[in-house]
């Protein structure tokens, strides 16, 4: 699965912001009635990008994140935006939005407005609600965004105008109306990076919440997805790679026993030795006693 934007050809700084009397021009004609672009831009690796419109804006903007991560802050809600998401903020709403100082993001955006925004806008709503949508990356979105830029730089001919907003229509829609049947994939997606991050906070400890929190998932959701994923609970899970983790410091590692159990966050050397022994067969001693020579032990 991809799931980053890679080989864009957008690498540098966009920004397509039509003049008053252009965006006139082009509302007046009835073949943008549908669709009208404007305002629009592309930020990659945008840190420190921090913007807020207290009073929202007088049209509709939908933030596209293809790399990174970032928060918007909608209605007193946070959303976090992270590779291939997208959300779609109404008119007159305020809003704040910005880029991860760890993992920043770049991001496509598009401000518009016509006929069929209000619908497009709802369509994006689940139960009424805003969230955030995941997206499959797609090449040929990328390029469809780049003619949008291609036609502002070249002028607002009558003729590619309305082009330029036919584009717009069909990079909304490519997202709005993406397959469905593509979200597990993000949830697979998201059980991996949990995985990781278990083997790279492997002397934590950590609930349920805690891990689900970590990939932005409610817990009963994460829990069911991560079984799913794996056979095992997530705490389960967990339990297995500490103790794996634990077997090859007893093969390689000059600790004592007591010592590696609190390094891999067990507070019960007794729960930790019956788990050891449960998984492995053997004891931690004995373990140690069969893999390594006697010579090697501290």
């Amino acid at each position: 699965m991809e799931t980053a934007a890679k080989g864009k050809k957008v690498k540098e700084h966009k920004l397509v912001v039509l003049p008053a009397h252009i965006k006139q021009q082009v509302a007046d004609n009835p073949m943008n009635r549908n669709m009208l672009l404007t305002a629009a831009g592309y930020f990659p690796k945008a840190v420190d990008r921090l913007r807020e419109r207290r009073t929202g804006s007088s049209d509709y903007t939908l933030i596209y994140c293809t790399e990174g991560a970032g928060t918007i802050s909608l209605k007193g809600t946070g959303y976090e935006l992270r590779s291939n998401d997208f959300v779609i903020i109404p008119a007159k709403t305020p809003y704040r939005y910005e880029s991860s100082a760890a993992d920043p993001w770049s991001i496509y955006w598009v401000n518009f407005k016509g006929d069929l925004a209000a619908g497009l806008y709802n369509r994006s709503l689940l139960n009424g609600r805003h969230i955030v949508h995941w997206v499959p990356y797609d090449e040929h979105r990328i390029r469809v965004f780049e003619e949008i830029c291609r036609i502002s730089e070249q002028g607002y001919d009558q003729r590619e105008t309305e082009k330029m907003n036919f584009y717009l229509l069909h990079f909304i829609t490519s997202l709005v109306y993406h397959e469905k049947k593509e979200q597990p994939e993000r949830d697979a997606d998201a059980i991996s990076k949990s995985i990781a991050f278990m083997k790279n906070n492997i002397g934590q400890k950590y609930e349920i919440k805690d891990l689900a929190m970590q990939q932005s998932l409610p817990p009963a959701y994460y829990s069911a997805r991560f079984k799913k994923e794996t056979g095992m609970s997530p705490i389960k899970y967990f339990n297995t790679l500490k103790i794996q983790k634990a077997a090859e410091y007893l093969r390689f590692d000059n600790r004592n026993i007591k010592t590696i159990c609190a390094d891999l966050g067990f507070d019960d050397q007794y729960y930790f030795s019956r788990l050891f022994t449960q998984i492995n067969g053997l004891s931690p001693l004995k373990y140690r006693q069969k893999f390594r020579k006697p010579a090697n032990i501290a």
